[in-house]
């Protein structure tokens, strides 16, 4: 049974057709020490990587991986590619249905993340929200009084 770190060192090799097949003697829940599986691997180190994400994602998927799955300091792939700007990323996990609410050990959402981020580019924000994303989820993390109270009411702001 190969192990995470074994796994690691083949998504850096240039070979995706080895990949796909050392999978078959690999569990694909494993975890590093840092609570990292191997999607959230894939995603950090993306630009290292010569495996295109349209192969390799859903091979994990049809493996069993959990999209969903948190690292320890509970970001999620969805939040990690945001964290990278990594739109073609993005929208297949998107399109394998990645929980867009899911919060990080902070309480922090991809929304969140996708604003602090924000560039002049607003390609993550954009489709968070047109997939649903919270926006007064997003208005509690920031925990500004003003940004609260304009969502809490219904983008009506509120007369004192």
């Amino acid at each position: 049974m190969r192990t995470i770190e074994d796994m690691k060192l083949e998504l850096l090799s240039d070979d995706s057709n080895r990949f796909i097949q050392a999978l078959i003697d690999y569990d694909i829940n494993s975890k590093d020490k840092y609570g990292s599986n191997l999607l959230h691997y894939y995603i950090m180190n993306y630009k290292s990587i010569v495996h295109p994400a349209g192969v390799i994602i859903p091979e994990f998927v049809k493996k069993g991986l959990d999209i969903n799955e948190k690292r320890k300091d509970g970001r999620t792939a969805l939040y990690l590619s945001v964290q990278y700007q990594l739109k073609g990323i993005f929208e297949l996990l998107l399109n394998h249905n990645a929980d867009i609410d899911m919060q990080n050990a902070n309480g922090n959402t991809p929304l969140w993340e996708a604003v602090m981020q924000y560039k002049g580019d607003g390609f993550f924000i954009e489709h968070l929200l047109k997939n649903g994303a919270n926006p007064k989820s997003l208005a509690r993390t920031i925990a500004n009084y003003d940004v609260r109270r304009f969502f809490n009411n219904d983008n009506k702001q509120q007369t004192d």
